[in-house]
C-alpha cells in the first residue's frame, strides 16, 4: 500500500459467520488474486471481482470515499482526500 493512502476492509455477516479460519482464507486469496477478466471483473477497474474460496463463491469490492467515509472521494487519485474500502462480501449479500 503505498504510503499515505487510506484504506479500510469489511467482512459482511455472510462472511465473517464462516468463521475466523475462512475469513483468513478469503483476505489471503484476495491479497494473491490476479485473475481479473471480463467475467469476473465487470467494469474493467480491478475495483470489483468474483472468485471462489473454498468451494465459496466471494465477491470483494473497492469504493472511494472522502476522508470521513460519508460521500464518495470527489479527488479519488488524491490519497490525502480519499479512503479506500474494500468489502469481502457473498454473493447473496450484494
Amino acid at each position: 500500500m503505498p504510503k499515505g493512502m487510506k484504506a479500510q476492509v469489511l467482512v459482511t455477516p455472510g462472511i465473517n459467520a464462516k468463521g475466523p479460519a475462512f475469513v483468513s482464507l478469503c483476505l489471503l486469496s484476495i491479497s494473491m488474486f490476479k485473475d481479473f477478466s471480463e467475467d469476473n471483473d465487470p467494469w474493467g477497474d480491478r475495483g470489483f471481482a468474483a472468485l471462489t474460496v473454498d468451494d465459496t463463491r466471494i465477491y470483494f469490492k473497492i469504493d472511494l470515499y472522502d476522508e470521513a467515509c460519508e460521500y464518495g472521494s470527489s479527488e479519488p487519485a488524491n490519497l490525502d482526500r480519499t479512503t479506500r474500502v474494500m468489502t469481502v462480501l457473498l454473493p447473496s449479500e450484494y
